[in-house]
């Protein structure tokens, strides 16, 4: 089975040329009056003859929410919408002529480009809790130092073979001294 494709065109004429075009592809197309991501779909791809701001705008809300690549293909753009909508991390945005013999290229690339783009996403999400961890385990030694007038290494010995021994975390560990 082909993998599906949802499709919105922006007029009747466009999506009668898109189901011709997709067809030569051998990809399956939905066509829907509006992109959603309640069915599953391995891409999402918005085609028309230019595009708005607004629509622009609705248009990269709802690619954040789709679990799956956007791909925007116009015939004519402003430099601004462009900009705007690769900014807003939407996989391809392609203006000109409808590329048919690259079509399923520039698809791959778009898969690639989203696959990468939740890879980095994921990563700084597993640093920024890191970050927040070492700035607890800090907080938590800084409150150890106060009270008990110890040093910075002792403060953090002391956390650290209490984690040990009950078998959590230092940062688990740093949240029980500042609740205390």
């Amino acid at each position: 089975m082909h993998p599906l494709i949802q499709v919105q065109a922006s007029n009747q004429s466009e999506e009668v040329r898109l189901r011709i075009m997709l067809a030569e592809t051998g990809l399956r197309a939905h066509f829907v009056d509006q992109l959603y991501g309640q069915q599953k779909a391995v891409a999402y791809l918005w085609v028309g003859r230019s595009m708005t701001m607004a629509e622009a705008e609705m248009l990269a809300n709802k690619a954040k929410k789709l679990n799956a690549p956007c791909l925007v293909f116009l015939q004519q753009a402003e430099d601004q919408i462009v900009d705007y909508l690769v900014a807003a991390h939407v996989a391809i945005v392609y203006v000109g002529p409808w590329p048919h013999e690259r079509f399923k290229r520039l698809f791959k690339v778009a898969q690639a480009r989203f696959q990468a783009i939740n890879k980095q996403q994921h990563q700084l999400q597993i640093q920024a809790q890191k970050l927040a961890e070492v700035q607890l385990i800090s907080q938590a030694k800084g409150k150890l130092m106060q009270q008990q007038n110890v040093s910075e290494s002792r403060a953090h010995g002391a956390m650290q073979r209490l984690a040990m021994s009950r078998g959590v975390s230092m940062a688990e560990i740093a949240r029980q001294v500042l609740q205390t």
